[in-house]
């Protein structure tokens, strides 16, 4: 035969139709070893190819699913922490000073409210105010993207804002320094 045609009876007999092979399997037992192993190893091979085919896609849609699943919870989280600092700012000036967050994490309603709606504790959300202040009170959109970084995925992105806080802050305790060393 040629090519083709062996090829078509390979997938004749992988497909159960032994009818061609059973005067060759018949004159010899290697032959019919020979056909066992073929038939073993052809549907093995298929088997193990298309289970790592199925798996690799479930795993990928299920990290496709976490990751859309993290960034809602995320987004959430966000809201909540807005609207949190919406009714920490009292006197609507869109900052917030130590004394209005240390009042506020002094009601024990305000505590659940902190945790149920951002799942931090009143040490975690000073923390955050003493990041993100400066002479005393911290910017809402600061503590915002403060928040939002915290619970995302860090990247380069993050870092590089991160540094340039830094920066700001350096020159702003550089100017303090000034200040307070200057002669009178």
């Amino acid at each position: 035969g040629n090519v083709p045609a062996s090829m078509y009876q390979l997938f004749k007999v992988m497909n159960g139709d032994l009818s061609d092979l059973e005067s060759i399997m018949a004159e010899s037992g290697l032959m019919r070893l020979l056909v066992g192993f073929f038939l073993i190893t052809a549907h093995w091979g298929l088997l193990a190819t298309l289970t790592a085919v199925v798996s690799d896609n479930v795993i990928t849609v299920t990290q496709e699913q976490a990751r859309e699943t993290e960034e809602s919870d995320n987004a959430l989280a966000l809201e909540r922490f807005c609207v949190l600092l919406l009714k920490l700012d009292h006197r609507g000036a869109r900052d917030i000073s130590r004394e209005e967050m240390v009042a506020w994490l002094h009601d024990p309603e305000n505590l659940s409210y902190l945790r149920s709606m951002t799942n931090m504790t009143p040490g975690e959300m000073l923390d955050l105010w003493e990041l993100v202040q400066t002479d005393g009170t911290a910017l809402m959109r600061d503590f915002v993207e403060a928040f939002r970084l915290i619970k995302g995925p860090v990247s380069e992105k993050a870092i590089i804002r991160t540094e340039a806080r830094i920066s700001k802050l350096a020159v702003y305790v550089g100017d303090l320094h000034q200040e307070t060393h200057e002669p009178t």
